[in-house]
């Protein structure tokens, strides 16, 4: 399907006048190369862009600066429609959670509301949040259709004009305001609503059950102790090929997201955040506001060059017999430039990695005190000598010793530790593959359920000598070639449940249903990492069952791709110079129009320059509210100067910062 039939049917209909005008896009390239001088072509591209600069100005303006005048002008549309869109949001979610606590505060006192009013009341706020949960999928297609239609409009205008300006802009795109809406601070504030609605929730079922009084808003204890049992939970893979934001805020009615270190979001615990006036400064929309809610993790599988292990556990899987063996998994959070005190988890984990798992937490085994079983946190440097047999035990159990880890965690770590080392030297393990992905996690209020989603999926060969030999894993950036790093065309959803109550789950199995999510039995990164990028090793039928669907899905993505594309540009102003023709005026007294403009612009940039003022007139600093507030209206005032391109846009959330 051609992008622009693919926008016109995904644009939210209430905002579609707020998008990309791709296709206006498209007719003003041919128009300002010349390829297409119509008169028709002329009104119809005036008619959707009107009297700018790009279509009018200077005869002697090359078409590179003319075609950079309207993404201009599209950009600073969509910036100020994404800011005030998510301004909108965060103001109605702090507004409903007000309502939320003043609705508990009548309950907890002595005179409680009345029932019906009290319900009532309840879906109206339900209803708000469930709106705003709406607007935030809504605001992050319409972010991803934005990006996506700048990136082909700028390789159809570089195909016409044959340039080379797309890769260019698209690097400065990434700065614009409206890829810079931090949703993951969105998505908290959303979550401390249902948690809170939840809460409201417990309190109206106490009037009418007192049984169940003391319902918890907190992550229950299993949660984050022990590791639960196989036998008592459920653990089932899926592939979201799409809208993973709308899987993420169906989650998050139900079960509480976490952020980095296991923590719940709590209303206390952001209420700093949350209830500031909007013409506070406020890092939200547009700059991390402290809390991280995705963990970056990077994980590194271990096999020979037999690939011993990924047969044993692809074979075990297909045959469906007793626990999974253990493979070996190094692990760390964050970015990772050999810094020798980064800690680096080292893991015998199960590798089919279920949610449940307390060796899926990255934050609680990443961390050198860490009492899981299983895991043992070194510091880098010691990497090298762990993986050639020569560490020194002693030397760092006293170390450990001095700075108060317990003889019985010591005792533990040590015998993991040795365990590794034991492992390592038996099967001529080394470093094969990569497993880098930023991880959204949720759990059960009662530990009844647990949830990872894995976005951002990506795979690199390790089994390569690194540059420098001093380092146990490649840079990042040594993976140049394509056969050296695989990319997930989905994000991987992982579900653990405890318990077989049917109705308590009739949610998920709506979530499940959808048809964007498909279940893969089996589902293994280490599998999967293996296969794509050690596929000359392995035998005829020696690939994981849902390989052949994962290719066919890369097969199609990049086949989609180049009909997009469609076939080569015909030849244009290289080749078969025409005129370029003015829209605004023709002949001569276009040709005095384009020199008295040509000289305002020039005297008008010469007179900026000297003032020191190289960005244009800024925008007022008031945060004024007005009365009417919803995306339509505010969309509809005068667009201010825009900023400059160079500069990234950040501090307070408020209307004159959304150009």
């Amino acid at each position: 399907m051609k992008f622009a039939k693919r926008l016109q049917e995904l644009a939210e209909p209430k905002y579609r006048q707020f998008y990309i005008s791709y296709k206006e896009l498209k007719k003003a390239i041919k128009l300002i190369t010349g390829s297409d001088v119509s008169s028709y072509t002329i009104k119809e591209v005036t008619e959707s862009f009107g009297n700018i600069r790009a279509l009018g100005g200077s005869i002697y303006r090359p078409p590179e600066s003319r075609f950079q005048d309207l993404l201009n002008h599209e950009l600073d549309k969509i910036n100020k429609f994404a800011g005030i869109t998510a301004t909108a949001i965060v103001g109605s979610l702090r507004q409903a959670l007000k309502d939320i606590r003043q609705l508990m505060d009548q309950h907890q006192s002595g005179e409680p509301p009345d029932p019906s009013h009290f319900i009532h009341e309840l879906e109206s706020i339900e209803n708000a949040i469930d709106s705003q949960a709406e607007e935030i999928v809504i605001l992050d297609a319409y972010k991803s259709l934005n990006f996506t239609g700048f990136r082909k409009i700028t390789k159809k205008y570089d195909k016409n004009n044959r340039s080379a300006a797309a890769s260019w802009f698209m690097s400065r795109l990434t700065k614009e305001q409206f890829m810079l809406i931090d949703f993951d601070y969105l998505l908290s504030i959303l979550s401390v609503c249902y948690s809170e609605l939840r809460r409201l929730h417990a309190m109206e079922a106490s009037e009418s059950d007192p049984q169940s009084r003391g319902v918890s808003g907190t992550v229950g204890a299993s949660a984050f102790g022990e590791p639960v049992g196989e036998n008592e939970i459920r653990s089932v893979k899926y592939w979201i090929n799409a809208e993973s934001m709308r899987v993420k805020v169906k989650i998050i009615k139900h079960v509480p997201l976490l952020a980095q270190g296991g923590k719940k979001l709590e209303y206390p615990s952001i209420q700093h955040e949350v209830l500031n006036p909007l013409t506070q400064p406020l890092q939200t929309a547009f700059v991390q506001p402290g809390a991280d809610l995705r963990s970056f993790t990077s994980y590194i599988y271990f096999d020979n060059e037999t690939l011993d292990s990924y047969y044993e556990v692809l074979d075990q899987r297909q045959d469906g017999r007793g626990q999974p063996t253990q493979i070996i998994r190094f692990q760390w959070q964050g970015e990772n430039d050999n810094q020798p005190d980064k800690d680096i988890a080292m893991v015998l984990q199960n590798p089919f990695e279920p949610a449940h798992d307390a060796l899926e937490w990255p934050e609680k085994v990443t961390h050198e005190e860490s009492g899981l079983p299983r895991c043992a946190t070194v510091k880098q440097r010691h990497i090298k000598s762990i993986l050639d047999g020569t560490f020194d035990m002693d030397a760092w159990l006293g170390r450990k010793r001095e700075l108060g880890m317990s003889d019985v965690n010591l005792t533990l770590k040590k015998q993991h530790i040795d365990n590794i080392i034991a492992r390592l030297r038996d099967k001529k393990a080394k470093p094969m593959v990569r497993a880098t992905f930023h991880r959204s996690s949720f759990r059960g209020e009662h530990g009844n359920i647990f949830i990872n989603l894995d976005e951002e999926v990506r795979f690199m060969n390790e089994d390569v000598p690194a540059k420098d030999a001093a380092n146990w894993v490649r840079a990042s950036t040594e993976a140049r070639a394509s056969e050296e790093i695989v990319g997930l065309n989905f994000a991987v959803l992982d579900v653990s449940i405890r318990g077989r109550d049917g109705t308590e789950w009739e949610w998920l199995s709506e979530l499940t249903g959808m048809a964007y999510v498909t279940e893969v039995w089996g589902f293994s990164c280490f599998i999967h990492s293996m296969a794509f990028l050690h596929s000359k090793q392995l035998g005829t039928g020696r690939y994981p069952h849902w390989f052949k669907h994962a290719v066919q899905e890369e097969d199609d993505r990049e086949e989609h791709e180049s009909e997009e594309q469609g076939p080569s540009a015909r030849p244009t102003l290289v080749e078969h110079p025409q005129h370029q023709v003015d829209v605004i005026g023709v002949g001569e007294s276009a040709r005095l129009m384009h020199e008295n403009t040509s000289f305002h612009e020039m005297a008008d940039h010469i007179n900026r320059f000297a003032s020191g003022d190289r960005g244009g007139a800024s925008a007022s600093a008031s945060g004024v509210a007005h009365a009417d507030q919803s995306p339509e209206a505010l969309m509809a005032r005068p667009l201010p100067p825009p900023p400059p391109r160079s500069v990234d846009v950040g501090g307070e959330l408020s209307e004159p910062l959304l150009r």
